[in-house]
């Protein structure tokens, strides 16, 4: 004997034998010589030699045997369905077959197991109670193997049918990661043996990620949280609840007898339990459980209810047994007879019971599991504050919930109706065997074959029979008819005779008289006469005899072959005889086939009653349901006849802002106006300030050229100042050209600003054309990297400039007049804490000269910090052109570039408050004309909520752009207040040095420090300098090219706007 397992819940089947008395299949009595006693290797059944003709494998601890065993047909069947089973679902361990349809039913998908496992793998690592989880890991082992021992032989076989291929170590290691993770996850389940089990069998059609999602909707949706391993720990359930249902179902539906039910009662008592715990898993056939699995799976919202009604149906087929049985016998009876097909059938008229008149219904979990369930079971809730949208989703989620009834319904509907068609379709296919059975055909039935080699034999009898009595007949005729003519002649002869003798007598008495020879005469010639006749008589009977011994010769012949047709005979009954105990064999177990379809042809029929008054039933429910969506289509035609209206209020509130706002934008063209003379004033100025400047630039010109006419070695001077000359006239072309192209630009922006305030749909080419812009800022850079060349050229120059001005000095001034200079750029450059203007010497000289270049090189990153600040906004063309004269002419109004910045920042707030309207007005429009172009709700609400995230997104990316500006804005005040600084002190330094005199080159050498004598050290200086320049263009570089991702995210903004914008209007025009 084994010993019983431990941790797993099992039937108990023994198989000793010599204890049934009959056969357990067809109760056929046991006796030493008519039924001897045979066991199933299988089912240990007690069966007979004729339910027992099979020989096959059995599986024994998960490996099959060496041998063939005997096995009843009942097994055999089930072991063939099985394999059926697996190959048309293919069915592969670890891979989703059902799985799909269950998370399908659950409302979830792969995917999105999938996407949770992960999630939740993840989040395991950082929680802290793993107690449950710990104790499944130390105890799986065991309780594998114990699954593995003492599971029953229906799922043996299905188990290795699908787990022959995989290791022990690899399956044990997906249950733990499945159960493990689950209990980690929820500790407040608990561990059970019996969930090993359940995953195990999950496992054989999920995968990983969906075993492990289904276990999570298990406890959350179907079992309640008293019926958790760990609840029943802390605190013990006897489960009256559940004994007080099935009985509910048992006495209403089926209706059993009140002697009956205590005993049922005290099996339920105790029994019941192990049925709802292990989900009958291990307790019935393979098929049963997975029948009663599957449909809690696909029904989760009364799953737990409907397995007490599919556990009384399964118990209603055997409810006699409860009074005669041990609970052991009963739940091996129970787990060999019960089929799925006996509960589905039984399950329609479990329907009209009602749990909630007569037991409370048991609430369910109200635990963390249902709060952290996944994302797509939990509603989301859109919080745009709207009441209409409130309305709408609430009347949505109605028309879901009832869609769902109404699917599900039809689905039931359907899945019956092809049920049906099946059932038919198997009533005809029984229906076809039993004629094969019972009526004739040529190739295909035996007693066709039969019937005609009967029907042959029976003709060569009847033929050697009608050929015998026909031979008899002939010679009885013949003899008879010739014993007749024999007879009939020697009548007539004997009545010739008597005759003749009559006449001679006469003939003697009347003619005494007459003469002796006379009479003699006539006497001879009446005997030749008689003689003659007989002679011909005589040669006709030997012609007879002739004739009937020809017919006995035949006879003979006829007796020949009749022996020959006897042997025949003799070969052909030893055939029928063996033919005969063939057929025997085949009606035996045709009539037993015919038995089993009968049987199965009357169920098919009582399935198709239930099936017909289920639909039925469906068909009144479903009219009830059209009823109530009719119900609710009016109460939603109402809402949105009332919604329309409202959007029609809103519609016109609309059109007076928007009349509103047409006028205030009028009023800001006003303002415009009056900006445009200002500026135009602003330019007069500039104009004015630029003529000085060119006058300033030609007084320069001839001091250059009055200073270089005596120096002897002149050539190369002379080239540098031509080209210097050169530059001059290309920068006053070049400022004859910014000022045509400033007058333009001007008026085109008064343009732009009229045609922005008049319309709002202007405002979209507007931003078109600041599209087009930026991608001619793009062309302007390469312009730049032109710009900074010329710059180091004009460094040069100017660093010569110095030289010959620090040269004239030293020509025309003495050392007193050189001292007052040099405090006077002292005190500008504020060095009056690094150099003493009593003690000045060559140190000092070289701080001042550097704190010029410092100055030099602060001014021009200036004006490319500012060009690059501003290179994005509307006024960008008339900045740069501005920066362009800065760097030509180190002269700057500060006074009109403020003026431009506020006018810059004052457009792109009006472009930001006309953006805000309009959105406003898209907010409170734009879904109501959507409602009610669309009866459609679903299709509305999601286009919807996709234009919403869009202009969400959209107005996120805007107001980023409108921070940058902010910044942009602020870095430009600080640099400004920087360069008004600078500014002054190199206008200060510069009017000194074309004050001073011109010096001789001899006394600037003796006066400059050595590096003003050395060509290297002049040359280092200027590598130097082209490097600290080079790092400059490396870092304006880096600048652009975050200044062009910053524009093309505006770009595309503002490309998502126009298109929102462009839907808009085309709908408030419509």
């Amino acid at each position: 004997m084994k010993k019983g397992p431990k941790f797993i819940k099992y039937v108990v089947n023994s198989g000793d034998r010599g204890k049934a008395k009959s056969c357990q299949i067809c109760n056929q009595s046991f006796s030493a010589l008519s039924a001897k006693e045979h066991q199933c290797k299988r089912c240990k059944r007690a069966v007979c030699e004729k339910c027992s003709p099979y020989k096959a494998f059995t599986i024994i601890d998960g490996v099959p045997s060496k041998t063939a065993h005997r096995q009843c047909y009942l097994c055999k069947e089930e072991s063939e369905s099985l394999k059926k089973f697996i190959n048309q679902y293919k069915i592969v361990f670890m891979e989703d077959t059902f799985s799909k349809e269950w998370l399908k039913s659950f409302g979830s998908s792969v995917e999105q197991a999938n996407l949770d496992f992960d999630q939740s793998q993840r989040e395991e690592s950082n929680l802290r109670n793993k107690e449950e989880s710990v104790k499944m890991k130390s105890e799986l082992p065991q309780v594998f193997q114990e699954i593995v021992h003492f599971k029953n032989y229906s799922l043996s076989e299905f188990f290795y049918l699908v787990i022959k291929d995989f290791n022990i170590t690899l399956i044990l290691d997906s249950i733990n990661r499945v159960l493990g993770t689950f209990l980690k996850i929820y500790p407040e389940v608990g561990y059970a043996p019996d969930q090993v089990f359940t995953t195990l069998f999950l496992l054989c059609f999920c995968s990983e990620a969906s075993a492990y999602q289904i276990l999570v909707f298990m406890y959350s949706l179907i079992i309640p949280h008293y019926t958790y391993p760990l609840s029943l720990r802390k605190e013990k359930c006897e489960f009256f609840t559940e004994i007080d249902k099935t009985m509910q179902v048992l006495t209403q539906a089926y209706k059993i007898s009140s002697q009956d039910s205590p005993y049922v009662k005290t099996f339920l008592r105790y029994r019941l339990v192990r049925y709802i715990q292990s989900f009958t898993i291990n307790f019935f056939l393979f098929e049963t459980t997975f029948f009663i699995i599957n449909q809690l799976f696909l029904q989760p919202q009364t799953g737990y209810d409907d397995l007490t009604k599919y556990l009384a149906t399964a118990y209603n087929g055997y409810i006699q047994i409860f009074r005669q049985q041990s609970q052991d016998e009963i739940e091996l009876i129970l787990l060999r007879n019960v089929r799925s097909g006996k509960i589905q059938d039984g399950y329609f008229l479990t329907k009209q019971v009602d749990f909630s008149k007569v037991i409370p219904v048991v609430q369910k979990s109200s635990s963390n599991i249902s709060a952290r369930q996944p994302s797509f079971l939990q509603d989301s809730e859109s919080g745009t504050g709207i009441k209409q949208q409130d309305q709408i989703i609430i009347l949505r989620t109605e028309i879901e919930r009832q869609q769902k009834i109404i699917q599900e319904q039809q689905s039931k509907i359907d899945k019956q109706k092809l049920e049906i068609e099946n059932l038919e379709l198997k009533l005809q296919q029984t229906q076809q065997v039993i004629s094969l059975y019972k009526s004739p055909g040529k190739d295909i039935n035996l007693d066709q074959y039969i019937s005609q080699q009967d029907e042959e034999l029976q003709n060569l009898r009847r033929v050697t029979q009608q050929q015998k009595q026909n031979n008899f007949d002939l010679e009885k005729q013949q003899m008879q008819a010739y014993i007749k003519k024999l007879e009939s002649q020697v009548f007539i002869e004997y009545k010739a005779n008597i005759q003749l003798k009559e006449q001679l007598e006469q003939s003697q008495l009347s003619k005494s008289q007459a003469s002796t020879a006379s009479q003699d005469q006539y006497e001879y010639e009446i005997l030749e006469k008689n003689l003659q006749k007989y002679k011909r008589k005589y040669e006709k009977l030997k012609a007879k005899q002739s004739s009937q011994d020809q017919n006995q010769q035949r006879s003979k012949k006829d007796e020949i072959a009749i022996a020959e047709l006897e042997a025949k005979l003799q070969l052909k009954e030893k055939q029928i005889s063996e033919l005969e105990l063939k057929l025997n064999k085949n009606k035996f177990d045709t009539t037993a086939k015919i038995v089993e379809l009968e049987s199965s042809i009357e169920q098919l029929e009582k399935q198709n009653k239930l099936y017909k008054k289920s639909i039925q039933d469906i068909e009144t429910r479903q009219s009830s349901l059209y009823k109530q969506d009719n119900g609710l289509v009016q109460q939603l035609q109402r809402q949105i006849t009332d919604s329309q209206n409202e959007s029609n209020l809103q519609l016109r509130q609309v059109q007076e802002r928007f009349n509103q706002q047409i006028q205030q934008l009028q009023q800001q063209l006003q303002k415009e106006q009056k900006a445009r003379f200002l500026a135009e004033s602003q330019l007069k100025d500039l104009t004015i300030k630029l003529e000085i400047q060119e006058k300033q630039q030609k007084q320069v010109t001839t001091s250059i050229q009055n200073s270089y006419q005596d120096i002897s070695n002149g050539g190369e001077l002379q080239k540098e100042i031509q080209r210097l000359q050169a530059q001059l006239k290309e920068q006053e072309e070049r400022y004859q050209q910014l000022k045509s192209k400033h007058y333009a630009h001007l008026q085109m922006m008064i343009q732009v600003e009229k045609d922005k305030l008049i319309n709002p749909e202007i405002q979209l080419s507007l931003i078109n054309s600041q599209e087009k812009e930026l991608t001619v800022l793009q062309e302007k850079l390469e312009k730049k990297k032109t710009k900074i060349k010329q710059l180091k050229q004009k460094e040069k120059a100017w660093m010569k400039i110095n030289q010959d001005n620090v040269v004239k000095i030293n020509q025309t001034t003495d050392g007193k007049h050189i001292g007052e200079l040099l405090t006077k750029t002292i005190v500008l450059l504020n060095l009056d804490g690094k150099v003493s203007t009593n003690h000045i010497n060559d140190q000092a000289i070289a701080l001042i000269v550097e704190k010029i270049s410092h100055l030099i090189e602060q001014q021009t990153t200036f004006s490319e910090e500012f060009s690059n600040i501003f290179e994005d906004g509307q006024f960008v063309q008339k900045l740069n052109e501005l920066m362009d004269e800065v760097e030509d002419s180190f002269v700057f109004d500060y006074n009109s570039l403020k003026s431009l910045i506020e006018k810059v920042n004052s457009v792109f707030s009006r472009i930001n408050s006309t953006k805000q309207k309009i959105l406003q007005i898209f907010r409170q429009t734009f879904d109501q004309n959507d409602l009610n172009q669309n009866p459609n709700l679903d299709i509305v609400i999601l286009q919807l909520q996709q234009k919403l995230q869009q202009f969400q997104i959209d107005k996120e990316e805007l107001e980023s752009r409108i921070q940058q500006l902010q910044l942009s804005k602020n870095k430009y005040l600080e640099v400004q207040e920087e360069s008004k600084r600078e500014k002054k002190i190199l206008q200060g330094v510069r009017d000194i040095i074309i004050d001073l005199p011109i010096f001789s080159p001899s006394e600037v050498f003796s006066f400059s420090d050595q590096r003003f004598k050395n060509k290297q050290v002049d040359q280092e200086d200027a590598k130097l300098i082209l490097e600290v320049r080079n790092q400059q263009i490396t870092t304006l570089k880096v600048i652009l090219t975050e200044k062009q991702t910053q524009l093309e995210t505006l770009n595309n903004g503002m490309i998502k706007l126009k298109d929102l914008m462009s839907n808009y209007f085309v709908q408030i025009m419509k």
